[in-house]
Parts: C-alpha cells; structure tokens; sequence
C-alpha cells in the first residue's frame, strides 16, 4: 500500500484511530461492531467509497519501481534527486593550472 497516496492514508490512519481507541457503534440492540472490527468496517467501505468521489490522478498506480523512500530529497517529483545524481557521477574538473613565476626584476648597470 502506497501511503503517499492520500487515498490510502485517510482511510487507514481512520481506521488505526478507530481501532485503538475504543470507539463503538450500536446499530442494533444485539449488534454494535467496536474496536478493531469497526475499524476494519471504516478502512474497507471509506477506502471504496473516496475512491468513488476521488479526481482521476490520486486514482493513478504508481509505477513499482519508483522506491517509496527517497534518499534526502525535498521534492516530490525527483528533479533534485537526479541534480544530485548527475552531479555525483560526474568527473570532478581538471585542477587549475599553476601561475606563471613573477618575472625576475632587471639589474640596473649602476
């Protein structure tokens, strides 16, 4: 589950909350789902259902070789992560070439 996906995250963080604290709902006098099942019940059904009202993008797969973690970048779309790839393989420059020597001062004949 990607869980950059805001599709996937609500839903999941709901039901995490649901299901640890507690909370119950009394349906009927002999049926009232609590805990962990009711959780289950809001991942299950919210999940479908923003996927039924959700815009056309966050619906897109991503791809399964794109990590999921990147390494220290600060953007989403990976333009920094490949700046500083390129820069990483990238020959260091040819070393500055040395100054000329000052030339010696002339003797004057006097």
């Amino acid at each position: 589950m990607d869980l950059r996906n805001p599709l996937n995250l609500v839903p999941a963080a709901v039901g995490i909350v649901i299901g640890v604290g507690g909370v119950s709902l009394k349906i009927t006098d002999d049926f009232e789902p609590g805990g962990i099942a009711l959780g289950t019940l809001v991942v299950i059904t919210g999940y479908h259902g923003l996927r039924a009202f959700a815009p056309p993008h966050t619906k897109e797969r991503v791809r399964e070789e794109e990590p999921l973690l990147d390494a220290g970048t600060s953007s989403y779309d990976g333009t920094a992560d490949r700046q500083a790839q390129a820069q990483a393989q990238a020959p260091p420059p040819p070393p500055a070439p040395a100054p000329a020597p000052a030339p010696a001062p002339e003797a004057n004949g006097r």
